[in-house]
């Protein structure tokens, strides 16, 4: 997933927030909590597809801490654009 720029974890453990290389952000819903995610230092995107050359869909990340070892495995829902509104929402939720 090489188009990736940077992420961020939403309000609740619920969701990440995911810009991509165009600076566009998406809102990536995961299907419960994902644990700590606030505290890993690196995500590995595994889409569900027959080839690694796909484009981020609803599937799996693996989240991992500072000296590598695995935090966990978070199943994605949904992805969807991440509006303005969205972002106001969330500020305004911390």
């Amino acid at each position: 997933m090489k188009r990736i720029y940077g992420w961020k974890a939403a309000p609740g453990n619920r969701s990440l927030i995911v810009t991509d290389d165009l600076h566009r952000k998406f809102r990536l819903t995961f299907t419960g909590i994902c644990v700590d995610l606030q505290w890993q230092n690196r995500l590995e995107f595994e889409p569900f597809a027959p080839s690694r050359l796909s484009c981020l869909a609803p599937g799996d990340i693996t989240t991992r801490d500072i000296e590598g070892r695995t935090g966990g495995t978070c199943p994605i829902a949904r992805i969807e654009t991440y509006t303005p509104e969205m972002e106001k929402a969330d500020t305004q939720s911390r």
